[in-house]
């Protein structure tokens, strides 16, 4: 099976000897993004309608009519980038602009079961679509391009392990792949930027916006290993991958446009989804804990 990832991923797991959170003392204290400031707007349900597809002009249409942050929160919606604006005949499109993407999550704002949970990434295969939560505050979310038909993403529970600002695919040498944070060392899938055309395309990985993968590139954390890469010491930021993509009807944004909530995840349906795994998560988060606090005092003798 081909995969979407760097020539580093194939080594073995011998020879990624990482120290788990170096990099994240190293790294620049990101800025939000646009999409990350939280807002609180008025209680009214937002309305959605189609708008017609007129070629490589209709980005500049959209930046026109609905502003520069508009035409972002548009082609999030419809799991697009820019690049891929001329696919499909028409995009879904909200009656209100707000100045970030947050109030049109599927995901909802608050999950109670994730309140000791300090951080955590869930991608919907079904939606396209990621969250990042932390202590059961969602504080991000966003489009994604998950695995293809015949290279599916493996699904359950995974953790982000080691990354790299910028890899080379081992598909295509041609392909760079920015922001790379990988999820499964053994078949290399990992969390990166790439293209985004509307539907599941990957050869495995989960695709991201630049922004949403650099913003997870720092926020998320590393594995810890022991010294000689063998072992797991502790495992980094815990990633839920659920559900099914329906290749047979239209893509499920589509359906906004005659319900508002066609989307939209309840409690109970987060619960589904991340009940079977709490339990191990907040082993291995107190695990990672313990870990880190021993370090830290062995640097205080």
């Amino acid at each position: 099976m081909t995969r979407c990832i760097a020539k580093l991923f194939i080594l073995p797991l011998s020879l990624l000897i990482l120290s788990g959170c170096e990099e994240e003392r190293k790294a620049p204290k990101q800025p939000l993004a646009l999409d990350t400031v939280v807002v609180k707007p008025k209680e009214i349900e937002i309305k959605y309608y189609f708008y017609p597809v007129e070629g490589i002009r209709t980005l500049t249409k959209l930046k026109e009519e609905f502003g520069s942050g508009g035409k972002k929160i548009i082609l999030a919606l419809n799991r697009l980038d820019s690049r891929n604006i001329t696919r499909g005949d028409s995009l879904v499109v909200p009656d209100t602009i707000y100045d970030n993407i947050m109030p049109y999550s599927p995901f909802p704002k608050r999950v109670e079961l994730l309140s000791r949970v300090k951080k955590l990434l869930i991608f919907s295969y079904s939606l396209q679509a990621f969250a990042a939560y932390e202590k059961g505050n969602l504080i991000r979310w966003g489009p994604t391009s998950l695995g293809k038909r015949s290279t599916p993403t493996p699904t359950g529970l995974l953790h982000t392990n080691w990354k790299s600002k910028s890899t080379i695919s081992t598909i295509d040498s041609t392909w760079i792949l920015p922001w790379a944070f990988n999820i499964d060392n053994f078949d290399g899938v990992s969390i990166h930027q790439f293209d985004l055309p509307g539907y599941p395309a990957s050869h495995s990985c989960c695709r991201l916006l630049d922004t949403d993968a650099e913003w997870i590139y720092y926020w998320a954390e590393q594995w810890i290993t022991t010294s000689d890469g063998e072992k797991i010491v502790a495992y980094g930021t815990p990633v839920i991958i659920y559900g099914k993509y329906d290749y047979k009807n239209p893509r499920p944004w589509k359906k906004l446009v005659t319900d508002s909530k066609a989307n939209s995840l309840t409690q109970a349906d987060m619960k589904d989804i991340i009940e079977p795994y709490i339990e191990t998560i907040i082993r291995r988060a107190e695990k990672r804990d313990s870990v880190l606090a021993a370090r830290q005092q062995n640097k205080k003798k």
